[in-house]
């Protein structure tokens, strides 16, 4: 194993739940699903651990993903009260030139724009951390220290907006899926559980039944069986 120095956890808690679409940024690929292809990383190595991981921040869908089709998941940048339901989250263990590339990525850069970069240094001293200048971060520009899991610091990114952003997006039925397909790949748990989840989740609330959401689950679930 590298030097912890040189680790960070990448923590993800949208469509990067699912192990094989994370792995496109990092080895290249089209997510299933998505329309974009992407270069990878210049490492390609696969993350050294993937871990289920609380976030005391709300998800939300927002914006409209020509990857996609629809909204994509971000969280607000405060911290929900400690009494409030967590964000289900995975982290995955990879070098911090890696970090960086995924967020290039994120960002519709190519993995290797100089454009964006990160002081590790000033963001490990912050709760947040902005990353790039005007309109580099095309929409994943905010940077949330997490804190530290074993000797390691834990990151995640969102947007750069305010929290107070109430223009709520439905997702397309494919992100959903790959989401679904994430949350049961890292926490085990059963599809009403799911169901519940990502039905109390603004984009999603109200504007999609139960029923819409079983259906997507079944699909998923129909699909493995093959």
């Amino acid at each position: 194993m590298e030097k912890g120095s040189n680790l960070v956890w990448y923590v993800s808690y949208g469509s990067n739940l699912l192990e094989s679409r994370f792995l496109c940024y990092i080895q290249g690929g089209t997510p299933k699903g998505a329309k974009t292809s992407y270069t990878g990383c210049t490492n390609k190595s696969s993350p050294q651990a993937s871990e289920k991981c609380l976030i005391r921040h709300q998800v939300y869908f927002a914006k409209h993903s020509e990857t996609w089709c629809g909204g994509v998941a971000f969280i607000k940048s405060n911290p929900l009260p400690a009494y409030e339901k967590k964000t289900l989250g995975r982290k995955y263990l990879i070098t911090k030139d890696q970090f960086i590339q995924v967020i290039r990525q994120e960002n519709a850069k190519d993995a290797d724009d100089p454009s964006i970069n990160i002081d590790f240094d000033v963001a490990e001293k912050k709760c947040q951390y902005l990353i790039g200048q005007g309109n580099q971060c095309q929409w994943y520009g905010r940077m949330i220290n997490l804190g530290v899991s074993k000797g390691t610091y834990m990151f995640t990114f969102t947007a750069k907006w305010d929290d107070n952003f109430a223009q709520y997006t439905l997702p397309s039925d494919n992100y959903l899926k790959t989401m679904m397909k994430g949350l049961k790949e890292t926490y085990r748990i059963a599809d009403s559980k799911i169901v519940d989840y990502l039905s109390s989740i603004p984009g999603v609330h109200c504007k999609k039944t139960r029923k819409d959401l079983e259906t997507l689950i079944k699909e998923v679930q129909d699909a493995r069986a093959l």
